[in-house]
């Protein structure tokens, strides 16, 4: 095993762990160099826990986990990466 393909394990491990434990703060897209759709994932979040007692958030909260899902998928492929 080389060190790169080491590296990019570990940066693998690193950015599912953030998402993992810190999904909420979208750590794991702060981590892979994407910080405008970070704060876009915040900010669904917020908004979907804000408006869950109107009946607004249950969308918005099923959109934030669809993409948490989606973003699980994409570094696990490597089309998310670290930068």
């Amino acid at each position: 095993m080389t060190t790169a393909s080491r590296n990019r394990g570990l940066e693998i491990v690193v950015a599912m762990a953030l998402l993992v434990f810190f999904h909420w703060l979208g750590a794991h897209r702060f981590y892979c160099g994407k910080p405008v759709s970070a704060f876009a994932m915040i900010g669904l979040n917020i908004l979907g826990w804000a408006t869950l007692g109107i009946g607004i958030g249950s969308f918005l909260l099923t959109a934030f986990w669809a993409w948490v899902v989606i973003d699980a998928l994409l570094i696990l492929v490597g089309i998310l990466k670290p930068r």
